[in-house]
């Protein structure tokens, strides 16, 4: 007697088995090849990371360039720390470079390199020589000064005293009349006690505003108590005020100022009316 394999129930089962085996490996397969990306839909990845990316990105420079200001603004504060124990190891005064004595008086050839002594004063040997060597230089520029990498310690030192700080304050009084300046020398070194406002009055600021800078200048700025800002109307530059404060103010909010020049510049230059007894902003 023959044993027929088929009419086993057993090898109808494995029959089954298989089959449905069979079919679940095709279905993965077939799963498999449907995983692969598209042409359509790798495009359509590739634009929104592209989307993402034009937003985050100008975000992430507007958040770059907030630190850099405000280490700009802690740079600025440490030299008027020093500028305010200056002037308490010198009786009151104001650090100066050139003296306001009867030598500079009575030569109206060294009139303008006076009043423009604010640029110079914090590269002047006399100042180092106070500061000390412990002081790094680079606490005198912002830390977007595109010059250093290029010109090292002899970069541009970015922080200028107010000219104000070394002018007679009548001599910058509103209501004087021009006969009584025009020909006249007006200098002379000020001291912290003669502020009125020192939550108003700029002692330090940026003369060269290096944070933001996107290597060109857009506008040319202004001038009010020498806070000639490079780029003044489309970004603020850091300023120390006399009050210890640091802040960031646009030269086009500052107060409006008196014309003394050519005597202190080689050209017309507003100052602050009444110098260091007057205002440069509403604070």
């Amino acid at each position: 007697m023959f044993f027929d394999a088929t009419e086993n129930p057993i090898y109808e089962h494995g029959m089954r088995c298989d089959a449905t085996i069979n079919l679940v490996h095709r279905r993965r397969s077939v799963e498999a090849q449907r995983q692969g990306f598209t042409l359509f839909e790798l495009l359509v990845t590739i634009g929104v990371i592209a989307l993402v990316l034009s937003i985050l990105l100008p975000a992430l420079r507007l958040s770059r360039d907030r630190a850099i200001a405000l280490k700009c603004q802690a740079n600025l504060r440490s030299v008027g720390s020093l500028v305010a124990a200056y002037s308490i190891d010198y009786k009151d005064y104001f650090p100066t470079r050139i003296s306001d004595g009867q030598e500079v008086s009575s030569r109206p050839w060294l009139w303008k390199t006076y009043a423009l002594q604010g640029q110079a004063v914090f590269s002047s040997p006399m100042w180092r020589l106070y500061a000390g060597s412990s002081v790094d230089r680079s606490v005198y520029r912002c830390p977007a000064n595109a010059t250093v990498a290029e010109l090292g310690e002899k970069a541009w030192i970015d922080f200028e005293a107010s000219p104000t700080l070394h002018a007679e304050p009548s001599y910058l009084h509103p209501d004087l009349p021009e006969a009584s300046w025009r020909g006249k020398f007006g200098g002379r070194a000020q001291t912290f006690g003669s502020v009125l406002f020192p939550a108003s009055k700029v002692g330090l600021f940026e003369q060269w505003v290096w944070h933001g800078w996107r290597r060109g200048f857009s506008a040319s700025g202004g001038s009010i108590d020498g806070l000639y800002w490079t780029v003044a109307y489309d970004r603020p530059g850091s300023v120390w005020f006399l009050d210890g404060s640091t802040g960031a103010c646009f030269f086009a909010d500052a107060l409006p100022g008196v014309v003394r020049g050519p005597e202190w510049y080689s050209a017309p230059v507003y100052l602050t009316a009444s110098g260091v007894r007057g205002r440069d902003f509403l604070r």
